[in-house]
């Protein structure tokens, strides 16, 4: 990715394209260094209907790595749009890696779909990214 591609994508977002080069310039990087990145898009085949299969299938699919090698990648869209990195899931709330003030958040604040019924978190299921260091 340019300079001006990465400016671009600061100021206007980030679709799952983006996401995915930013993971391949990473996987480069970190190769150089003699580490290995992987990551799975787990919804692609098959996507979840309601919120709860999405976090149960999403905590299954990662393992019990999630948050020490491995975590996932979510795209968040209403009410504030943006990628956070999800590093535990519990019954109840979810664990996230986040640039802004976001460390926890109740999985029934979240929704799947294109718009939330109130505030809830809107999850796209497709922007969902599971990334592993690999030995």
């Amino acid at each position: 990715m340019s300079d001006a591609e990465f400016k671009a994508a600061w100021k206007h977002g980030q679709e799952r394209p983006d996401m995915e080069r930013m993971l391949v310039a990473a996987s480069d990087h970190l190769r150089k260094e003699g580490h290995a990145l992987a990551w799975t898009a787990p919804f692609d085949m098959e996507q979840p209907k309601r919120i709860d299969a999405f976090w149960n299938r999403l905590k299954e699919a990662v393992g019990a790595d999630l948050g020490r090698s491995a975590l996932a990648i979510v795209g968040f869209e209403e009410p504030d749009p943006h990628w956070s990195c999800v590093i535990g899931i519990a019954p109840s709330t979810v664990r996230l890696f986040d640039s802004s003030i976001y460390k926890r958040i109740r999985r029934s604040d979240t929704t799947l779909g294109a718009s939330a019924p109130s505030e809830r978190w809107v999850i796209k299921p497709d922007d969902a990214l599971i990334v592993r260091r690999v030995a």
